[in-house]
């Protein structure tokens, strides 16, 4: 996994038209090369990709790398915020479903709110949220991203309640179970607001410019949504039995980085990873 003289996902059957050196420059660290089949969803008539291509540890370093390529956020940062989006294709196994929240310039948070588009579980954007919107965003949506810059105390109160399984609201007569994985931009002040079970992110200002994508990046986006998927469908039992225990990291810490942990199937380096991730996170 940690090799860096790899390439990126191919289409099935497609040769790549540069050679190693060329693409050297461009190349994602720490990923091993899968063979990418063109499938965005798993049917009994497709056929499976590589063997490593739908494992966690592969997954996690190519959503890694692709925020690594369109932002200037550090790696721990990226990293931090791949295991959050693995959690969103495991949601209903996890009695606490953590909320992603980001705090920073506008723009930035855009760049990753697209980003967490094309990678996490049913996703949509919202722009504000207002209570009386729980039960449209409860029709199929698995996968919340908000922008919330001016969250006042009870809309985090509410969210925050919502990031536990079992809990919801009673909205015209009817209780909505409405626990989903949330990333929420809450504006510029990272001390202005509280959610409970939340990872914090904070994008630092910066007057670089914007990345250049690399050669790689669109054939990621093309096909790594059906190696998440994949990865779901093999392990989602597996999921729901996990115990991972998060020693060495405290009280609420601890509960989100459980969540995280249980939806890293066979990959204890990588457990091992978000726990040291999780005690920053702690510590800050």
């Amino acid at each position: 996994m940690d090799a860096s003289d790899t390439t990126p996902p191919a289409t099935t059957g497609t040769a790549s038209a540069s050679s190693p050196d060329v693409e050297s420059s461009e190349k994602p660290s720490e990923c091993t090369s899968p063979a990418v089949e063109a499938t965005t969803s798993v049917t009994a008539s497709q056929s499976w990709p590589s063997p490593d291509s739908s494992k966690a540890a592969m997954l996690h370093c190519w959503v890694k790398r692709s925020i690594v390529a369109q932002t200037h956020l550090q790696e721990d940062v990226a990293a931090l915020i791949a295991f959050w989006v693995l959690s969103t294709w495991f949601q209903e196994a996890l009695t606490v479903r953590p909320c992603l929240l980001i705090t920073g310039a506008a723009h930035d948070a855009m760049v990753i709110l697209r980003i967490l588009e094309v990678f996490c579980r049913i996703p949509v954007r919202v722009a504000e949220f207002r209570r009386g919107d729980l039960e449209t965003l409860n029709r199929g949506y698995q996968t919340l991203l908000m922008l919330e810059p001016n969250l006042d105390n009870r809309k985090a109160a509410l969210l925050g309640n919502l990031t536990n399984s079992g809990f919801g609201v009673v909205a015209k007569d009817r209780y909505l179970d409405c626990s989903k994985s949330r990333a929420i931009y809450i504006g510029t002040n990272p001390a202005t607001q509280e959610i409970q079970n939340a990872i914090n992110i904070t994008i630092a200002p910066t007057n670089a410019e914007p990345p250049r994508s690399p050669t790689w990046l669109q054939q990621v986006v093309n096909h790594l949504p059906g190696h998440l998927a994949n990865y779901r469908q093999a392990n989602l039992n597996k999921v729901r039995l996990l115990e991972f225990i998060p020693s060495g990291v405290p009280g609420e810490t601890a509960a989100i980085a459980k969540a995280l942990g249980n939806c890293i199937v066979d990959a204890p380096e990588l457990q091992e990873k978000l726990i040291d991730l999780m005690k920053a996170q702690g510590g800050q």
